[in-house]
C-alpha cells in the first residue's frame, strides 16, 4: 500500500498565490511546504533549496509543484479508466500496458506506487484465473470419467441382464443338475461372473 499524502495545503497556497495573486511571501511554514512537498513531487533536495533562495524561483517551484501534481493525477485517471474497460473484455494485456505508459513517464512517486500496485494486482489476477480454469476442467474431466463409468456399467449390466434373459437354465457355481441321457441338453457358457455361471441350454427332442 502507498503512503497516504495530505496535497490540501500546497493546493490552497497555490490558488492564494497563482490564482488570486496573493504575494508567496516565504515565510518559514510555506518555506516548510514548499520543500516537504518538492520531496512528494520527485524533485531532488538540492533543486528545492536552490529555489527558496529567491522569491522568484520559490514561485517556479510552487507551479511545478501544482502542475506535477495536475498532470498526474489526469494520467493516472485517464489511464484506470482505460485499463478497467479493457479488463471488462478480459484484455488484460492492454490493461496492464496502460499501467506501464504510465510508468514510462511519471515521475512522481506517489502515482508511480499506484500504478505498480494496479500492475501487480494484475499479475495476481491473471493467475487467480489461470487456477480457476485449471481446476474447472480438471472437474469438468473427472465429471465426464464418472459418466463414462457410470455408462460402462450400465452396458456390462444390461449386457449380463440380456444373456441371462437368452439362456435356458443358470447354474449355480459349484452345482451340477443331471439330465437324463436321452434328454441331455446341449451347454453352451455365454457368461460367467465370480458368483456364478451362466450357460445356454438348448435340450434336443426326446427319442419316440
Amino acid at each position: 500500500m502507498t503512503e497516504a499524502v495530505d496535497w490540501g495545503p500546497i493546493r490552497a497556497l497555490a490558488r492564494r498565490v497563482l490564482t488570486e495573486g496573493e504575494r508567496l511571501a516565504l515565510t518559514r511554514k510555506e518555506t516548510a511546504l514548499l520543500k516537504r512537498t518538492a520531496a512528494e513531487m520527485g524533485i531532488s533536495d538540492s533543486e528545492a533549496e536552490s529555489a527558496l533562495t529567491t522569491e522568484e524561483a520559490a514561485l517556479g517551484l510552487l507551479r511545478e509543484e501544482t502542475r506535477r501534481i495536475r498532470d498526474g493525477t489526469r494520467r493516472l485517471m485517464d489511464a484506470l479508466h482505460r485499463m478497467y474497460q479493457h479488463k471488462d473484455k478480459g484484455d488484460f494485456v492492454s490493461a496492464r500496458q496502460e499501467m506501464r505508459d504510465v510508468l514510462a513517464v511519471e515521475v512522481v512517486p506517489h502515482y508511480r506506487a499506484l500504478a505498480q500496485g494496479q500492475l501487480d494486482a494484475m499479475a495476481n489476477e491473471a493467475q487467480r484465473r489461470a487456477r480457476r480454469a485449471v481446476k474447472q476442467r480438471c472437474a469438468g474431466q473427472r465429471r465426464h470419467s464418472r459418466l463414462r463409468g457410470t455408462c460402462r456399467r450400465s452396458a456390462l449390466r444390461r449386457g449380463r441382464f440380456a444373456a441371462q434373459t437368452q439362456v435356458g437354465v443358470t447354474l449355480s457355481k459349484g452345482r451340477t443338475t443331471d439330465f437324463p441321457s436321452e434328454t441331455r441338453p446341449t451347454v453352451t457358457v455365454f457368461a460367467f461372473s465370480s458368483t456364478a455361471f451362466t450357460f445356454a441350454v438348448k435340450a434336443p427332442r426326446p427319442c419316440l
